[in-house]
């Protein structure tokens, strides 16, 4: 199971406060592991009115896509999901967020950039109230307003309503994020591919799903996920050593990881730190060492 701290992925709490905050299915929560909130792709230099954090790869949980992966008009980094399918088979890859905006009234299709990501220039996404009350965005963002019942982004679901309202770019005020609202916003050279061709009453459908360019039935069917920024084993062999091969990266952190062994077994590890020095963390290029010792076949960081 894949959990957040609240009902936005804005803001951050310790690890303890989300497990003891946890009610679902009247299931006891046995073990714990912080996911991808300390590799995020920061806002500062696309240029957001506030600054935030949101992971690295796609969140997912019970099945509703929270934030789709890092794009390429943000500050790119490398990035990998751990996924958990229906049938609770697990995963570790690089799914992506394909999603589609249709004008239903006009028969215009659109590739969205993204899901609930920082609003980069040149980018084109969509957001709901799973961003928080607001998307941030600076003066220079062209948005449509879309009314709806349910907001929700599910994995192969789509969305739909109608157009309640435009800002066009230089718009002071603009529209709130609630939970029967859809926000499409574009920057840059995606403006002109919204900008004239959606008028207020216009009928609207997005449509988001998790797919890859390999295991691709697999992500399909992925109900929960989260990710990271390295892949540290793949089937059995040390995908990246973190400096082991030149004795480099020898410095210690806090370090979580989470993967599987080759009977399909989820291992979590946590190697903590604290500012007293009675435990401080992992060395980065034992890490490797340390994941054959633990029996993982596949683990990121």
């Amino acid at each position: 199971e894949v959990i957040n701290h609240g009902s936005s992925l804005m803001g951050s709490a310790p690890l303890t406060s989300v497990v003891a905050g946890y009610s679902e299915d009247n299931n006891t929560i046995l073990a714990a592991v912080n996911g991808d909130w300390m590799a995020y792709a920061n806002s500062m230099g696309v240029g957001v009115t506030s600054n935030y954090r949101v992971s690295f790869s796609s969140l997912l949980l019970d099945g509703e896509i929270w934030c789709s992966q890092m794009s390429t008009q943000e500050q790119f980094c490398d990035y990998y999901t751990f996924g958990i399918s229906q049938d609770r088979k697990v995963l570790i890859g690089k799914p992506y967020v394909s999603t589609t905006i249709k004008n239903v009234s006009t028969g215009r299709t659109l590739s969205a950039t993204g899901v609930n990501r920082a609003p980069a220039n040149n980018g084109l996404y969509v957001y709901n109230n799973r961003m928080g009350s607001s998307n941030y965005v600076p003066a220079d963002a062209y948005e449509i307003a879309i009314s709806t019942g349910s907001n929700k982004f599910m994995n192969g679901g789509t969305v739909t309503g109608r157009v309640k309202g435009i800002y066009p770019a230089g718009t002071t005020s603009r529209c709130a994020l609630d939970s029967s609202t859809v926000v499409i916003t574009a920057r840059g050279s995606q403006i002109a591919n919204i900008q004239g061709y959606f008028s207020v009453g216009h009928t609207v459908s997005i449509t988001t799903k998790l797919t890859a360019d390999s295991n691709s039935s697999f992500w399909a069917n992925c109900e929960e996920a989260t990710g990271g920024q390295c892949m540290v084993m793949q089937n059995g062999v040390v995908t990246n050593d973190l400096g082991a091969s030149s004795g480099s990266n020898s410095h210690q952190y806090p370090t979580s990881i989470l993967g599987y062994r080759s009977d399909g077994t989820v291992v979590m590890a946590m190697v903590t730190s604290d500012t007293h020095g009675k435990y401080v963390g992992l060395q980065f290029n034992k890490i490797p060492e340390f994941c054959k010792s633990l029996g993982y076949d596949t683990c990121l960081l």
